[in-house]
């Protein structure tokens, strides 16, 4: 009859230092021995778990957001295709409503550049002396968010 590490007489220790992991096993009485199918089963529940969440996260998250952030979304689209139409066509071959819009923007961002009372003043006249278009519009995507702060 053998006995368990955890019995009395099998102690040599005179102070506890620990149990390793095969002491915890035995002692908490757990079959650690399973079967190729059990650890399959449960690898397959934790990754259709993980899929579910992952689905529920795709087809959700447009409706969790609030309309400021579906706004902002939108325009981050909507300068993502202005910023990819100045860029992929020449300097000159650039349609003129394109640059409207990137004059338009221009103006916006030195108006908000002239108005020193705020902390991010430098920002905005910085964001009004690049000259590139892509560049430029490429920064107001990145800082969309701060115009109106």
């Amino acid at each position: 009859m053998s006995r368990s590490l955890h019995h009395p007489k099998n102690k040599t220790q005179k102070v506890f230092r620990g149990w390793d992991y095969s002491e915890i096993i035995e002692w908490m009485e757990v079959d650690y021995k399973e079967s190729k199918i059990k650890v399959i089963k449960f690898k397959l529940s934790v990754f259709f778990k993980d899929i579910k969440k992952a689905f529920k996260e795709l087809f959700n998250f447009r409706y969790n957001m609030s309309h400021e952030q579906i706004e902002i979304q939108e325009t981050k689209k909507a300068l993502d295709i202005l910023s990819n139409k100045l860029s992929d066509s020449f300097s000159n071959n650039i349609d003129q409503k394109y640059i409207d819009k990137v004059n338009g923007l221009r103006t916006y961002v030195t108006k908000l550049s002239k108005f020193e009372n705020t902390y991010i003043h430098p920002l905005w006249k910085g964001l009004s002396e690049i000259k590139s278009d892509s560049e430029f519009v490429r920064y107001v995507k990145y800082f969309l968010e701060c115009l109106w702060d």
